[in-house]
């Protein structure tokens, strides 16, 4: 005759913490962070620093300067030719008022020895005159051009710009892969050229489900484990609770949680993945079965255990009802053998 395979796996009382905890998973991140961004639209001259780099504040991270303005560049030229073309007017004006003033003085001498009429030498006067006019002219014409051209040697060197670091820390992240950086590049304005994160004091951001997000508040004590590697701890507690679920894509609201925390992990580095656990209740020592053994109907707690025909139940009493474990406090033996899934009893 072949055995029945057993309804469920046996298991009796053991003796073990109870714990009633919330858990969530999510990324560090340092909780002092300064950025440096672009003020202008802008084209790389140097970048100073590169991902990993320690900054001081004050530092300087990168320089930058507006993109080249070809029409200015064409104005420059420009302002070059028509300088010289007036420096040449201006001479050839100034021989031709040398011999204006000459031809007067000797016009003078002839008026006054009666030689020619005085409208001869008022005529002369008058030509030396607009000659000297004419030069005055030229010089405010290029006098004009050369503040211009002062103006835009101004701009020129304000164009340039040198980006320094608000705060200290190290550089975590940068506007683009670094192997792709190059001078000359454009970078546009308000772009986050380097952010700078400050070690000592992190973030742990993640979400929990509804059933949680309930038995939260702010100030709540959170341990912070890593997920991969050292099996440190670091004691911190919630910062900010998302007043506002969003759905997943299973249509399970979910909320936003994040907890500060300070040293107490080796080799914490932003984007890392770590574990939150806030413990609601905890007994060390308890008497425990898994919470697959016992079922509950209304205010009562039973348990299935093996008889002549079948499973029947047995009602008893808990304590703590924790994530994995409830606390047995009555109505079972330390010997009593109960199934560990539980099973409905037999008609």
């Amino acid at each position: 005759t072949q055995k029945a395979k057993p309804i469920s796996e046996l298991v009796s009382i053991e003796q073990g913490p109870v714990v009633r905890e919330i858990g969530f998973i999510g990324r560090i991140r340092s909780e002092r962070t300064s950025l440096v961004r672009a003020p202008i639209d802008a084209q790389l001259v140097k970048l100073n620093v590169g991902l990993g780099s320690t900054v001081a504040a004050g530092d300087a991270i990168a320089v930058i300067e507006q993109p080249k303005d070809d029409s200015r560049v064409t104005g420059a030229i420009q302002d070059k030719g028509r300088i010289e073309q007036l420096r040449l007017r201006k001479n050839q004006a100034q021989v031709r008022l040398e011999s204006a003033q000459k031809e007067v003085s000797r016009l003078a001498r002839l008026v006054q020895s009666g030689s020619i009429a005085s409208n001869e030498y008022e005529t002369a006067q008058v030509n030396q005159q607009m000659l000297v006019k004419e030069i005055e002219s030229i010089d405010a014409e290029e006098k004009t051009i050369v503040d211009t051209v002062s103006a835009r040697k101004v701009i020129s060197r304000n164009a340039t710009r040198t980006l320094y670091a608000a705060g200290s820390g190290t550089v975590t992240q940068l506007w683009t892969m670094e192997d792709n950086i190059t001078a000359g590049m454009t970078i546009a304005k308000d772009t986050v050229i380097a952010t700078i994160e400050q070690s000592g004091q992190y973030v742990l951001k993640g979400e929990v489900v509804e059933a949680d997000y309930i038995r939260m508040k702010l100030g709540q004590a959170v341990e912070v484990r890593r997920v991969h590697g050292t099996n440190e701890s670091a004691v911190g507690s919630i910062k900010s609770i998302s007043p506002m679920a969003r759905q997943d894509q299973f249509g399970i609201g979910r909320f936003d949680v994040t907890a500060s925390f300070g040293t107490g992990i080796s080799a914490v580095k932003t984007g890392l993945e770590a574990r939150g656990r806030i413990t609601l209740a905890k007994k060390e020592k308890a008497h425990r079965l898994p919470r697959s053994a016992i079922r509950q109907y209304g205010n009562e707690y039973r348990v299935s255990i093996p008889g002549q025909t079948g499973a029947l139940f047995k009602a008893i009493k808990v304590g703590l009802v924790g994530d994995q474990f409830i606390e047995v406090t009555e109505g079972l033996d330390a010997n009593q053998k109960v199934y560990k899934s539980y099973v409905e009893p037999s008609p």
